[in-house]
Formats: C-alpha cells, structure tokens, sequence
C-alpha cells in the first residue's frame, strides 16, 4: 500500500477542517434559530400574565364605576353585577370579587347592624384587629368556596394592612405579597388585588385631588398563583416549564409557582425576566423541555461531517488516480460532469430559496430569473419581474449616500421604500453572455429599529440630562468604566473630557470614610451577597468644597461562579436635598422647643377642634392633663358655646381671605375647675399638602387678670366721674347763675375771678365727660340721637363757641363753607364734640399770629371738614399713636396745653358711628391737617336743628307766670342751684327721697317734676306710676349723672349732669308756663 505523500495529508487535513467548519456552522444556526423561538415563546408568556392581570385590573375598576355610579349598592345588586362578570370564563384563576370597607372602630356596631339589614342576618367578624379603624370584607361573589372570608377583618395581619393603606393613600391599585387565603389550602401562595373605591365628587368633595369623593374602602380580587397560571398559553406545558418567584433573583423560598407537568429532565433553553406587577417584584425562569429541544433536532450537522468525510476521501482518492492518465482522465471528466450538476443544483437551491431574495440580471441589466422571495420582498409575481429595468425596483446607492447597514434601495409595486444590502456576483454563461447575480437581504426591519433605539436614547439620554442624573457602566472583571456626560458634570468635570480613568478618579475623590464603606458594598455585590449598591457619599469639589452623591447601582451580569460581573448604575447630587432635610430637622426641632417652653399656651389642632399637640402652658391654661387634651378633648369642650361660634366663624373668615390673615380676639375658657378665665386668642392657619389637611395654630395668652383689672379700672372712673358730675354740674351752675344775675354790676376784678372759676369748671367737666365718653364707646353703651342737620351750620356754631379760645392762644378762625347746605343724620351735640375737640387742638399747637382754617365741601356722596393749622406739627415718632387713648406727644402737653389725651380718640370713635372715617397729614414745622368724612343725606326731610346758647340763665320774672316744680335729688348743693335758677318763674318744692316726693305729689299740684333717675329703678318705676294717676298734666324732667340708664317712656325730656348747661335745664322746665298760665 503506497503512503501517502504530504500534499495529500495537507488536503485531507484542510477539507476536514473546511467539513468541521460548516458543521459548527450548521449547529450553531440551529442554536440561534432554537432560541430566538424561545425566547419568543417566553415574551409571549409574560405577555399574557400581563394581558390576565390587566383584566383582573378592569374587573376592579369596572366594579368600582359600579358602586360609585350607584346610590346605594345592596348585596343582591353587588352579587348581580359580580355574577355578569362570569369570572369563571373571563377571569381565569380569580377566585372571587369582593368589597371591603374601611370602618371606625366606633361605628362597627353601626356597620353590622346595616350590613345584616342588607340581606346578611348572619354576618359576623372573624380575626377582629385591635386597631382605630378594621378593614372588613363585606361582599364577595361567589360566597360557597368564599364563604370564610366574608367578615373577616383584613387588619388583623400587618401585611395585608399596610397594603391597603398604600392603595388607599396613593389612588392606585396594588397587590400583596405571597400570603395565605383564608378560603384556600395553608400551602398554596394566595395574593390580594386591591381597588381603592372612593365615592362619587359632590359638594366640597369636589375639591379633593383628582376629583374623588369620599374614600369607602377597596374593590378587591383573591387569587392563587397556580390558578393564575394555569393555561397561560398553549405552550406552557410543550414547550417549556415556568417558574414564578417573588421579588428579585430565583430564592427557592420565594418560589411562588413552579409548573414541570412530568418532566424531569430541563431543555437546553432558559429565559429569566423581571417584571413589576402593581407596585411587586416578580421573576419568571422560562425553561425549555425536550420536546421542545428535539424539534430543532436535526441530522445536518451529521449529514454534513459524512459528506465532508466522503468528500475528502473522494478527492484523496482521486489525487491517487492521477497517476493513471487513461483513469485519470476518465475520472476527472466525471468528477466535473458531477460537479457542474452539483453547481447547478446548488445554484437552483439558491435561486428557488424562500429567504433571501435571488436576482438574475442580463448585460443590459434587465431581470431574468427572480425568486420568491425577490417577488414576496417587492409585491410581484415572477411574470411581472421579468424583463423589467434592475434599477426601476432597485436603486443601488453610491459610497456617499450608502449606510453600513443598507447599499440599496427598493421600491415595492405598492411604493414602499425598502432598506437593503445588495451584493453582486459578475459571470459568463458557456455562450459567453455576462450575466449579474443580484443577492438581496431586507433589511428594512433592523433598519427601523435602530432608528427608534435612536430615538428613545435620544429622549432618554435629554431626561437624565434634565433630571441631572449620572449614567455608569461598570466592567468589574476589566475594571473599566463607562460614564455619560451628565456623571461628568455631577462629578465637576467637563462633558467633552477624554483618556481620564474615570474609576481612579472617583475613587481619588471620595472622602476617606465613605471610601471604605464604598469599597465594602462593591466587594458584597462582587461576591454576590447582594445585587444592589445603594450609598451616598461625599466628593471633593474643591479644597474647601464637598458635596454629597447619591449613587444606586445594580449587578447585571454575574459569572458562573456567582461573582459580579457587570454593574450599572446611576448618581446624582443630593447636596441641597440633604441641607435642605438637615435645616428642616433643626427648624422641626426648635420649634418643639419653642412651643414646649413658650410661656404663652400653644396648641395645633385640626380641622374637627381635634388637639394634635399642645404645649404646658397651655395644659395650665385649661387645667387639663396633655394625655387627656390630645386623647379626648376637643375644641369645643374648653370654649363656651357663645364664643366658640365667633371663633369658627372667625376661623372660616380667616380661611377665605389673604393666605397670611390671622383670627385674634379675647374669649372665655373653661378651667377643669369651673373657673372661667379669659385669653387673647390669635389664630393662623396653614394646609398640610402631604396629608391634604388643614391644621390650625392656636396661641392664647391668659389675660384673665388684666381683664379683672380692666373691669376694676372701668367700675373705678365710672363711680368717681358719676360722683364728680353733680357738685360740678352745681359749681357751674352758680357761676352761671351769678353771672346772670349781677348783669355786669361786679368789679372786673371779680368778674375775671368767675369766669377763671367757669373756665376750670367746664375744663374739669369736659375731662370727666371724656373719661366717661371713652368708657361708653368702648363698651357700645352710649346711643346717638341722629337726626337731618346741616354740617356748615355745626361747623360755625363751633367756630364761634371757640372763638375766645383761639383768641387766647393769638389765633384767628377762618371759615370756608359751602354756599349750599350739607345735610347729613347725625347727633349734632356728638359732631360738635368733634368739632370741637379738632379747632381747640389746632389752636393749642399753633404758632403765635397764624390762622386756624376750617373748611367743609361734599365730596361725592360724602362731607368732609378740614381743619388746618400751622405749627410744630406732629412728630414721626408719635403719629401711630395719635388716635390711641390717653397719648399725647409729650408729657409736658398736660400741663401747658391741658386735656387727658382722650379728645382724638374719641373723636374718631364718634365718626366712626356716623359711618364715617377720620385722619391727618402733617409736615415738621409746617401745616397740619386734621379731617372728617360723614355721608350726606340722600334726601333731607324734616326741621334742621340750629344754633342754641343756653349757656348764660337770664329769666325775666316779669314775663312769666310762676309754675310749681318738684325737684327729687340727694344732693342738697346741686338742689339749691336749680332753685335759684328757677326762682324768677317757678315755685319750688325739693324732696331728697322718693318716699318724701310721693308724699307731695299727693298734697299738692304740680307742673313739673325733676327726678334724679340713679335712684332705685323699682321705687322709680312705682313713683310713676302713681305721679301718672294723681297728676297727670306734669312734666317730667330725667337729671342724672348716669347717661347710660334706660329710658323710661314716661320722661318726656332726659338731660345728663356735666353735659347739660343750667340754661337747657331751665328752658326744659319752662316749657310748662304756657299751661300753667
């Protein structure tokens, strides 16, 4: 046997390897086709667990349309419209649809007695929670298998509650973790589907985020996860088995289904994904089985490695043949007769091929043969391909215009532009003809995809731009790192940074001590104790600069080994986010602090009167334990109903005004002791959007001491200016009538002495009357007798009164009034106070020689009085207190210009009755001006009242009949005065009690009474009566220190000691000489 040489060897050599190269080839193909339709099997897997779940969530959400569209929903309704959703059919592996309902511990009596009224007698709780507020499972359809998990409380487990809470707080539907169903097998993972259900928006409802209504508890749908999984598709089962897992990575003890339906042995194939189920975690392993392996079972691998062998044997053998030239060339015209068969076979199997598209093209480029897959690929069939223009269906681009994934374009019959990779094979028929094989692959599809994978980089690469959000990959087996350009910026550095090891940087940068806890994160990742890195730590920036980094990483890819392999991971800068919680802290901090420690009481409550916190001062306040305040004290309940109703109108003022307006008034509290004490309550509000609340801060300062002092302080002037006005009304009086009396006869000497006494007398009479006035006001005791008066009339009447007042302070009054009247309602005595009050101001602080102007003009609708001055002028200092009581500029203004400081704040408590407003301009050294508005009349009916000087008595006897009068007074003084004043035309009888006046009235005719009207209301009240009978043509005459009192109808006419000249008083009385005479 002849060895054979070594070109023999080296071909056998290399056509074995050439056969061992095509059957790796051939395996390989079969590998990625097998593959791909598994990987595509999977995807439609999780495809329909999705679809499932989506229609569990419709099912939900349909059922709660239901409930909300209802008015009320009965059982038989919820069972009716449950029984039509025909779960057993269009909701595989649900186990029932339920309601449960959020009730207050408080009203679960309430609950049972209305559910067991709705058709359930025997509905009962089972595991009651010891908690505020029970979840209560109140429908559920169908009620047989169910029948245990109607009335059960879903609060007695924390799992199931915090996620009903979750559905609750966020709107949205979520799912429990693997539990355990009441009404199914303890060894059986159950989970939960929950719907939170709100009411329908009515009213101020309507006002709640998203436009929900009243929260009522959830929609929910109970399922087992073999159930759920049961016949997902028809090829779970053939084609391969499932494996569900909760949370994150295959942890045998998360296993919540598995589904081999007999077969022990896996396939080849597996495919694990992680996907997120309403808030969950849940990974799927997909395995092949062998069935679906021995599909892509195939003997071309074998088929091709024997023909290889055969080939390279043939060839071998033929090489040996050569030799023999009579052999040799008989057997080399069969091996190419047997060759170009097998070339033309081979060239009809690639032109009849159905996936890659075949062109025969001639010299002149026209079309002569296409395949299938030519004419699938641009909609023809072969006769309307043949004998077309190569270049009319596809256009071959130059270098410039091709891409690296596409060199042609092709236009379908339908004129859809198609992407493709062209090549072209040049060769010569036997005749010598050039013929072109054109070879076309569609690749429009990857085309199309890698343009949207474009575009949503693009848009994913502009969010975490926006988001400043930092992109790295991490090759932990290399160590290199890739970064995107926001993790540059993050980091300090420039975008457009190259050649810089990224690794080492961050790692140069990192402060020291978050470095090894970096470094110990990343070595449990490597080793796999953990599969994601969570820190924040801090960066140089600067020298004098740190800033803290957030970073969120997670292991991609392990070996087989176990250990890491790949991370990704994101970073982002929480510097401000971090300052901003610590500065919150603190503030929270101090606040409590503050409010812990404030000697002022301080209380948070809610919208309800509920107490949130409250500090001690405000337990002392209230004399109530903080335990017993925040556990069961309301509002309310320290607050006397009257105030309390001022205080939540107050509150709801303050809510639909400015966003900084705060309540403050003083109000009563209940002390646990019964005592009532008093506070200064100022009240704000603020909106809590986190728990969409409103909240309210309370701080109430104890003033219930100055309150008893204030009451003292007020009974104290009363008493002393009601005292002080009789012997004063009686001074006056005398002087009026020795005035009157002398008509001129007295040496100036003594004239001056009297009207020095008159002066004081009238000065310390108008300080008591302001004393009283501001009193009065204050308290809302004092009436105003409005009547149509003209203001220019009162303004001249009061600049004449003045006038010898201006005079003594070297000034001239200077009118300047409208020629027609301004009529306005008003009490005339209470306007000339104010009138008064200004002229007499704007004398007292003027300069020597300079003219005080009073002017009066309408004003719209209005009148308003200027009265101006030049002077000093009114200092910075002490304009905002100009109009508070008992202010003045200076203490040395009491001594060398008189007064109390009351005269401007009553003023504009007296305008302000009129409806009316009161101000001042004034410049240093220079003109002040004080003024007035009062609304006019819109029509004037009715007498004007006009001037009247009673101020001097002169009664002419002789004139005048004389009348009999009864004067009823304690005071002797006083009694004497008016006896003396009333000499001339009355006879005068004085009685000091009501006792002594009855006696008289009794015995002798009168014509007229004055009553003192301070003396005891019921003997009053009865001296009238019997006045009434046994006289009944008396007038009677009301003199009292005492304004206040209440009228009685009787009194024709009421004057006030202090106010009323002696002249009013007599003229009241001599209004009865008509009928006397």
């Amino acid at each position: 046997m002849k060895v054979p040489s070594r070109a023999e060897v080296i071909f056998a050599c290399a056509c074995l390897l050439v056969t061992a190269v095509m059957v790796f080839t051939s395996i390989n193909a079969k590998n990625q086709l097998a593959k791909g339709e598994f990987q595509r099997l999977s995807e439609d897997g999780i495809r329909a667990l999705q679809s499932r779940m989506d229609t569990y969530l419709q099912s939900l959400r349909g059922t709660s349309a239901f409930m909300r569209a209802s008015d009320e929903v009965t059982r038989a309704d919820f069972d009716n419209y449950a029984r039509h959703l025909q779960i057993d059919e269009f909701l595989p592996g649900v186990s029932a649809i339920g309601f449960i309902e959020s009730v207050p511990h408080d009203e679960l009596d309430g609950f049972l007695a209305k559910v067991r009224e709705d058709g359930q007698p025997g509905f009962t709780l089972s595991r009651v929670a010891d908690t505020q507020t029970h979840f209560i499972v109140r429908y559920i359809y169908p009620l047989g298998a169910n029948r245990e998990a109607l009335g059960l409380d879903a609060a007695f487990e924390p799992v199931r509650a915090g996620v009903l809470r979750l559905a609750r707080d966020t709107g949205e539907a979520s799912m429990t973790p693997p539990i355990e169903l009441v009404q199914h097998a303890k060894d059986q993972s159950g989970f939960l589907l929950l719907f939170p259900h709100f009411e329908k928006a009515v009213g101020p409802s309507a006002t709640l985020p998203m436009g929900r209504g009243e929260f009522r508890g959830w929609v929910y749908a109970p399922f087992i996860a073999s159930n759920l999984m049961a016949d997902l598709t028809p090829s779970l089962q053939s084609s391969y088995s499932l494996q569900l897992f909760d949370g994150l990575g295959t942890d045998p003890e998360k296993l919540i289904f598995e589904d081999h339906r007999g077969e022990d042995a896996a396939g080849n194939y597996t495919e694990e994904y992680t996907i997120r189920q309403f808030g969950r975690l849940w990974t799927m392993v997909f395995t092949s089985t062998p069935r679906f392996d021995s599909a892509f079972d195939s003997q071309q691998p074998l088929i091709i490695g024997l023909s290889g062998i055969l080939v390279t044997g043939l060839l071998l053998f033929l090489i040996r043949a050569i030799s023999r030239r009579g052999e040799a060339l008989r057997a080399v015209a069969d091996l190419r007769t047997r060759q170009i068969e097998a070339r033309n076979r081979e060239n009809n199997a690639i032109v009849g091929n159905d996936v890659t598209a075949v062109f025969v093209l001639d010299s002149n480029e026209n079309i002569l043969i296409s395949n299938r897959a030519a004419q699938t690929m641009l909609g023809y069939d072969e006769i309307g391909l043949s004998g077309l223009k190569f270049s009319s269906v596809i256009r071959e681009l130059d270098a410039a215009a091709a891409d690296q994934s596409f060199n042609a374009h092709g236009y379908s019959q339908a004129g859809q532009l198609c992407f493709l990779d062209l090549q072209r094979n040049e060769w010569t028929t036997a005749d010598g003809e050039s013929r072109v094989t054109a070879i076309v692959r569609d690749v429009t599809p990857q085309i199309e995809m890698q343009s949207e994978l474009k575009r949503t980089k693009a848009l994913y690469d502009m969010c975490l731009e926006s988001a400043r959000i930092g992109v790295f990959d991490l090759d932990l087996t290399t160590n290199e790192m890739k970064v995107a350009g926001t993790w540059l910026s993050n980091m300090g550095l420039s975008p457009d940074i190259v050649d810089v090891d990224v690794e080492e940087m961050l790692y140069a940068r990192v402060h020291p001590d978050d470095l090894v806890v970096m470094r110990k994160i990343e070595q449990e990742c490597m080793d796999g104790l953990r599969d994601q890195a969570v820190i924040d730590y801090r960066l140089r920036y600067s020298e004098d600069e740190w800033r803290w980094i957030s970073s969120d990483a997670l292991i991609v890819e392990r070996n087989a080994d176990g250990t890491a392999k790949r991370m990704i991971g994101i970073q982002w800068d929480v510097t401000e986010l971090l300052h901003s919680r610590n500065a919150l802290e603190v503030s929270e901090q101090r606040f409590r602090q503050v409010l812990a420690a404030a000697p002022v009481g301080m209380a948070l409550t809610d919208i309800k009167g509920n107490f949130i916190t409250v500090n001690e001062a405000f337990c002392k306040l209230c004399g109530i334990p903080e335990e017993r305040i925040i556990a069961e004290t309301r509002f309310s309940d320290i607050v006397p109903r009257e105030d309390i109703k001022k205080v939540y109108k107050g509150a709801t003022d303050m809510m639909n005004g400015p966003a900084d307006r705060t309540y403050s008034a003083e109000h009563r509290i209940v002390h646990s002791s019964g005592e009532i004490r008093w506070g200064l309550f100022n009240i704000s509000w603020t909106y809590d959007r986190n728990t969409e609340q409103d909240f309210f801060i309370a701080q109430i300062n104890d003033i219930t001491d100055q309150k008893r002092l204030s009451q003292a302080k007020n009974e104290f002037v009363a008493t002393v200016s009601h005292e002080l006005r009789t012997p004063l009304t009686s001074i006056k009086g005398a002087l009026d009538l020795l005035t009157g009396s002398t008509n001129g006869t007295l040496p100036k000497t003594s004239q001056r002495l009297i009207e020095i006494a008159r002066s004081n007398t009238s000065r310390l009479s108008r300080i008591v009357n302001d004393i009283l006035d501001l009193e009065k006001i204050s308290s809302g005791e004092v009436s105003f007798n409005f009547e149509a008066a003209d203001l220019a009339t009162m303004v001249q009447d009061a600049a004449e009164e003045l006038a010898p007042f201006a005079l003594t302070h070297a000034n001239r009054l200077t009118l300047d009034l409208p020629a027609d009247p301004l009529i306005l309602r008003a009490d005339v005595s209470r306007m000339k106070q104010v009138l008064a009050n200004l002229i007499s101001n704007a004398c007292k602080y003027s300069s020597e020689d300079t003219e005080v102007l009073i002017k009066a003009e309408r004003i719209g609708d209005s009148a308003i009085v200027y009265v101006q001055n030049w002077g000093a002028g009114v200092s910075e200092s002490f304009k905002p207190k100009v109009f508070e009581a008992f202010s003045q500029a200076d203490s040395s203004d009491t001594r060398a210009n008189g007064g109390t400081g009351l005269g401007l704040n009553i003023s504009k408590r007296i305008v302000t009755r009129h409806d009316g407003d009161m101000g001042f301009e004034s410049k240093r050294n220079g003109i002040t001006v004080f003024w007035f508005t009062c609304p006019l009349c819109s029509k004037h009916t009715g007498s004007v009242s006009g001037p009247n000087d009673a101020s001097i008595v002169r009664l002419d006897s002789a004139k005048t009949g004389r009348i009999s009068v009864l004067h009823v007074e304690k005071d002797d003084d006083f009694a004497e005065v008016i006896a003396s004043a009333l000499a001339p035309v009355a006879k005068f009888v004085h009685a000091t009690s009501l006792a002594e006046a009855a006696r008289i009235s009794a015995a002798t005719h009168l014509d007229a009474v004055i009553l003192d009207c301070t003396l005891p209301s019921g003997e009053l009240r009865a001296f009238l009566d019997r006045l009434a009978l046994r006289q009944p043509g008396a007038r009677v005459i009301g003199l009292s220190a005492d304004e206040t009192l209440t009228k009685d109808p009787r009194i024709q006419v009421n004057l006030v000691k202090g106010r009323s000249e002696l002249g009013s008083i007599v003229s009241s009385v001599t209004q009865c000489l008509t009928r006397a005479s």
